[in-house]
């Protein structure tokens, strides 16, 4: 699943994806709503997923009163993707983001791997082959996270 916000690197991702075997993409969105709603519906093994999403603004946790106590933008990433690590698929994870500024704060979240936008092409490939074979290596009932 290739969740961007741009349809440009949507397409070049998708257009990626095919010529490689093995590889085939079951959906793709461009926004954190999108993104919730569709992958417990497409279940896929591997969400590429960008940094900036639009729309995270929108999406905050309930509970908080006032300013001081809600949490960052980053903490409301880390949670969507323990969310989407928790559907049924159970996906692996790769963000990609604007600027490798960005490492942290998506270790934090819990990613799988952080991908800086400027090292795409040459980087990608092989993580998702990395994530593959750590998938194939793992039975399958010890493949799903608790």
């Amino acid at each position: 699943m290739i969740a961007d916000h741009n349809a440009s690197i949507r397409l070049a991702l998708r257009m990626f994806l095919q010529v490689q075997n093995n590889y085939n993409v079951v959906a793709e969105v461009s926004r954190i709503g999108e993104l919730l709603r569709d992958a417990p519906v497409t279940l896929p093994d591997l969400i590429i997923m960008s940094w900036s999403l639009p729309d995270i603004q929108c999406y905050s946790l309930s509970g908080y009163k006032n300013k001081q106590e809600r949490p960052s933008i980053n903490q409301v990433k880390a949670i969507i993707i323990h969310t989407l690590h928790n559907i049924p698929s159970k996906p692996e994870i790769i963000v990609i983001a604007d600027c490798p500024g960005d490492l942290l704060p998506v270790l934090y979240s819990q990613a799988d791997e952080f991908l800086y936008q400027g090292e795409m092409s040459g980087k990608l490939l092989s993580l998702i082959e990395s994530i593959q074979n750590k998938r194939q290596r793992i039975s399958p009932e010890l493949r799903y996270r608790e």
